[in-house]
């Protein structure tokens, strides 16, 4: 039997350097090992049972263009390193056990447990609200975005 149970959220970051130093310094509970680490690239592996979507700034307002497709307005972007976190088979049954199959992200799930020490944070340039680590780096519900980017679907 194949386990597709999948746990998804959302993290906003200071820098790309922030998320890459925090996931190297946190353990995946399921194989012992960091969260992620980067090759001789630069390109992020994810540990067994993660998957990360790097998405970086975001649009915050877009562009708005003429009939020769000349920018009219730039878009605004949110500064910040955004990521779509995925947690996945194995992985995402820890943080669901004994939670609800409903509410928010921090309802359904321990992923706070699983983090340390947070506090919450109402959105302070443009990213949701949600809980910040020591790091800087905030988790938030992916629900709470209007047009999510790269959800996974069971």
């Amino acid at each position: 039997m194949i386990d597709d149970r999948i746990v998804s959220f959302g993290l906003w970051c200071p820098s790309r350097t922030v998320f890459i130093d925090t996931m190297a310094a946190k353990t995946n509970p399921v194989t012992n090992t960091a969260l992620a680490t980067v090759d001789e690239n630069g390109v992020l592996i994810p540990s067994r049972y993660v998957r990360a979507v790097e998405l970086g700034e975001v649009v915050s307002v877009p562009a708005s263009y003429d009939e020769e497709t000349d920018t009219i307005t730039p878009a605004t972007m949110i500064e910040g390193h955004h990521v779509n976190m995925h947690a996945v088979g194995p992985l995402a049954g820890l943080m669901t056990a004994n939670k609800p199959e409903t509410g928010d992200i921090f309802e359904r799930t321990n992923i706070l447990s699983l983090l340390g020490e947070m506090n919450w944070q109402a959105s302070a340039v443009g990213e949701p609200a949600g809980y910040v680590g020591s790091s800087g780096i905030k988790i938030f519900d992916l629900a709470t975005i209007t047009t999510p980017a790269n959800v996974l679907a069971n």
